[in-house]
């Protein structure tokens, strides 16, 4: 079974290779795909979990969803929130991630599917329940495929209790290597 995450700086094309490492080889995805809501990959019928999707407003980006595999999703940072908590330039519903992302969550523990988390970076990690359950997630799962920031990284391998003791391998993607990472991560899976 294949514990990995993938980490890289913001833009780097982190989503891309995952979406790429999870499809056949011959369909490619560019960064603005989703992931499909019923897929065949790597060897497992069905994926489970969620992905995090800008929002575009004239070429910008305005804000994030956050959005289960299956399609459904809800905003959690956006530049109109005025009222909420900021991070950068990004009012955040943190409220979306205990209620909605603790949903998803509880269906992921439930889940015997390969789970894919795309991604977690620094916004969530004031939502309690929410990063509770990723640890939980993450020692309990024998099988997932999780994106992090690099800027969260030490954040979550640290609430996380990520050691060399969990059996999980972490790829760092850049611009160099992205396209030699495609086969290297499907052959841990």
């Amino acid at each position: 079974m294949s514990k990995i995450i993938v980490t890289g700086e913001i833009g780097v094309g982190k989503s891309t290779l995952v979406k790429n490492v999870l499809s056949p080889a011959s369909q490619q995805f560019d960064r603005r795909d989703n992931y499909p809501a019923s897929h065949c990959f790597a060897g497992f019928e069905i994926l489970t979990g969620f992905q995090t999707k800008k929002i575009f407003r004239n070429n910008k980006i305005v804000g994030f969803d956050l959005e289960e595999i299956s399609g459904e999703s809800q905003t959690f940072a956006h530049v109109d929130f005025i009222d909420y908590e900021k991070f950068s330039k990004y009012g955040v519903k943190l409220n979306v991630f205990e209620n909605f992302g603790v949903e998803i969550l509880k269906r992921c523990e439930k889940s015997t599917s390969f789970l894919l988390i795309d991604e977690l970076g620094k916004m969530e990690r004031k939502a309690i329940e929410f990063s509770t359950r990723i640890k939980n997630i993450i020692i309990s799962k024998e099988q997932f495929l999780i994106v992090i920031q690099k800027r969260a990284l030490d954040f979550w391998l640290s609430e996380c209790n990520i050691n060399k003791k969990n059996n999980i391998t972490i790829f760092e993607v850049t611009r160099e290597n992205r396209e030699h990472l495609i086969e290297k991560i499907r052959k841990e899976l």
